[in-house]
């Protein structure tokens, strides 16, 4: 049950992450995509000259959910451990 309700509200705020994220990135919106000298779709970035072979925007994106999801699984298994803990004692005392 617990873990219903966290995925559900993992699912509400990585929607908005990722909406934020992608709007932070376009804000600057310094890649632009372009092909190289042999026909391959790269990513160069305006400000610095930089390529890259993948969409940086969708490479930031993708590691800010996983960084937030890990932490906000800790922090639910942390809850969970907190909650079994209170159940326990409070077995043993009655």
């Amino acid at each position: 049950r617990a873990r219903r309700r966290f995925e559900t509200q993992w699912r509400r705020y990585a929607e908005g992450l990722e909406a934020f994220v992608r709007a932070q990135s376009e804000r600057g919106s310094q890649w632009v995509a372009t092909l190289d000298a042999s026909g391959n779709p790269i990513w160069l970035s305006q400000r610095t000259g930089k390529t890259a072979k993948s969409n940086p925007v969708e490479a930031r994106v993708r590691e800010n959910l996983a960084n937030e999801r890990h932490k906000a699984e800790d922090r639910m298994d942390h809850f969970i451990d907190r909650m079994r803990e209170a159940w326990l004692s409070v077995d043993h005392e009655a």
